[in-house]
């Protein structure tokens, strides 16, 4: 999945029911709006710090528990943790 990391263009990704835990790459991803990675074994979210124009993220069915990452984006419209076990809204 690194490889993904190299499209700094890319705007949208679906990586739902891949089995994937690590989405650390998506920080290099400044471009990316729209993320959807439902159903996966992903535990935290990355930082969005320099991902400003992400307005969509659908995370439902993760073991994802503390959105405090989720500080910096402020573009955010809609996000879905349905099934998540969220434990600290940061």
């Amino acid at each position: 999945v690194s490889v993904l990391a190299s499209l700094v263009n890319l705007q949208k990704l679906d990586l739902s029911v891949n089995h994937i835990s690590d989405i650390s790459f998506i920080s290099s991803m400044t471009t990316l709006a729209s993320l959807g990675i439902a159903q996966n074994q992903v535990h935290a979210l990355p930082p969005f710090g320099d991902v400003n124009s992400i307005q969509y993220i659908y995370a439902a069915y993760n073991q994802i528990s503390d959105l405090s990452n989720l500080a910096d984006a402020a573009n955010l419209k809609d996000l879905d943790l349905t099934g998540c076990q969220v434990t600290d809204i940061g």
